[in-house]
């Protein structure tokens, strides 16, 4: 049981045991948690302590939300994602003669290469999201090929 372990509980109470010079703090965490802490820290006994670190957590902090893969996305979230990147409309302005300037741009592009009303229908399963596919293997290819910058250096680009 040396691995890290987090459990989220609500500080509780607290207790001074004077004759030993500590004191005591109540943690709770709902019942179902029980099996999950026992898991972690094991069952407490005399004289086989664990280490463990306390944490406040602040409420009002806002979660970051999980980051999955950008190739585990869905088409329609990958090609909006792509969308909002600058150096994929310097893509599309070099490799489709576009005129990209922004998003909006960006999103009538896309449409346009891989022949569909909506982003919405790019699929796995069919011709539109094959040519999503092929555009964006095209454009990490591109990425990681050297290319001009307006200002005339030699740079690379990776996408985020």
């Amino acid at each position: 049981m040396t691995e890290r372990a987090v459990i989220r509980g609500n500080y509780a109470d607290l207790k001074f045991i004077k004759t030993r010079s500590v004191c005591q703090i109540i943690i709770e965490v709902p019942i179902e948690q029980g099996a999950e802490i026992v898991g972690a820290f094991g069952a407490p006994l005399p004289g086989a302590e664990v280490p463990v670190a306390i944490a406040r957590i602040d409420p009002e902090a806002k979660r970051e939300p999980e980051r999955r893969p950008f190739n585990t996305l869905p088409y329609p979230q990958q090609a909006a994602l792509a969308c909002q990147s600058e150096p994929f409309w310097t893509f599309l302005r070099e490799t489709r003669l576009t005129n990209v300037q922004s998003e909006t741009d960006a999103a009538t592009a896309v449409r346009n290469i891989c022949n569909v009303n909506s982003r919405a229908d790019l699929k796995p399963n069919n011709a539109a999201g094959g040519m999503w596919k092929s555009l964006y293997r095209e454009y990490q290819a591109w990425l990681d090929g050297p290319h001009f910058t307006p200002a005339g250096t030699l740079e690379r680009e990776r996408a985020a």
